[in-house]
């Protein structure tokens, strides 16, 4: 019903794409997290595209219509995965990734036309709203504050060890991944060869005995692990999501950087920081924030591919989240990367709630601090 569209997205199942304050909101049944979620944050839009080609968001008939006198609803969904489950084996399941607030117009120029605005129509957690209450819901609020929305709204856990590592000691940083992605554990030969015989039987099922490509692309994968351990390296994964008409390529590498005490004044996390704005490249994006996790430095650019992936000219996003430890005593890093330039938003987006998501790993629980101190 519009052309001014972003382009769509072939729907593939997943929870961490799109919103999840607002699936929080819509299990809650919390009107006020409803509205912000919308203002602030991402929404699952479906399209339909038209015989000449043009993307237009999608509406549905309404269930209880009465027969001669269709009626609509605007379905808005909390992730793909809501999406997958209400469209179901229909062919057309293209989707756009929209702030909330940019549909404003689409609602005002078709309030006559529409019956109601329905959340996540199949469930889990359905609710539907006029569309004047939606309209009025994503008028700016003056508590709304993205940034701090984008950092987690919340400032970094007080943590007792500040540099000493007899309490509290960082041993890793979890992040949660669904079952979408196929982890590699980079510290054991073994377990890494195993692992990417099972990732490659896992993407050539279905296909026609090629045993150069198997044996290639195991080549390949094994190289980039061995690589990808020597830089430091903890474990790597990859999101590799089929459908009917392609594949969403995505890979996430986790290095930990264990530094000491920082010297001069001057926490690690700062130093990175000074050192990549002084080297930032024309493109490239460098921002700063406080995070449940605590202060990280999120660096995004595109670059060439090395040539050892065969195609030296592919442009490809890379996003490096550095993360100062709690104790203050190094850096994990969190590099994505994927060919998929054109869905650099997306894709950011689904970056930055997995790295929000994620949690600290101590060897000492903080709660156990006192009694270990204690004991000293």
């Amino acid at each position: 019903m519009t052309d001014d569209l972003p382009d769509g997205i072939v729907v593939a199942a997943t929870t961490e794409v799109g919103s999840a304050h607002l699936a929080v909101a819509l299990e809650n049944q919390d009107v006020e997290a409803i509205g912000r979620a919308l203002r602030l944050d991402f929404v699952v839009v479906p399209l339909l595209r038209s015989k000449v080609g043009v993307l237009e968001t999608r509406v549905f008939a309404a269930a209880d219509s009465p027969a001669g006198a269709p009626r609509f609803n605007l379905c808005l969904f909390s992730s793909t995965e809501t999406f997958a489950e209400f469209i179901s084996d229909i062919s057309d399941r293209e989707f756009a990734l929209q702030r909330g607030a940019a549909l404003v117009p689409f609602l005002i120029q078709h309030a006559d036309f529409l019956n109601a605005v329905v959340f996540d129509p199949a469930g889990p957690h359905t609710m539907s709203a006029s569309v004047a209450d939606v309209i009025a819901a994503l008028e700016p609020q003056p508590g709304d504050d993205e940034a701090a929305w984008v950092a987690g709204d919340t400032h970094p856990s007080e943590f007792r060890s500040d540099g000493d590592p007899t309490l509290s000691r960082v041993t890793g940083f979890d992040l949660p991944l669904s079952g979408d992605w196929f982890s590699i554990a980079l510290d054991d030969a073994a377990a890494r060869d195993a692992s990417v015989k099972q990732l490659v039987n896992r993407q050539l099922k279905g296909l026609p005995a090629a045993p150069v490509l198997r044996r290639e692309l195991a080549r390949w994968l094994t190289e980039t692990c061995i690589r990808a351990a020597a830089g430091g390296a903890e474990f790597m994964a990859y999101l590799l999501q089929r459908n009917r008409t392609g594949a969403l390529a995505l890979n996430v590498v986790l290095y930990w950087q264990q530094l000491g005490p920082a010297q001069g004044g001057r926490t690690h996390l700062d130093s990175m920081a000074k050192r990549l704005s002084e080297r930032l490249a024309p493109e490239a994006k460098l921002l700063s924030a406080v995070t449940p996790a605590g202060p990280l430095v999120r660096h995004s650019r595109v670059a060439s591919a090395s040539a050892d992936v065969g195609t030296p000219d592919l442009p490809l996003l890379i996003v490096d989240y550095w993360i100062e430890f709690p104790d203050h005593r190094g850096l994990c890093l969190i590099t994505f990367s994927s060919p998929h330039v054109d869905l650099a938003d997306t894709l950011l987006t689904l970056m930055d709630n997995i790295v929000l998501s994620g949690v600290w790993e101590l060897e000492t629980p903080m709660g156990d601090a006192d009694s270990v101190a204690a004991q000293q």
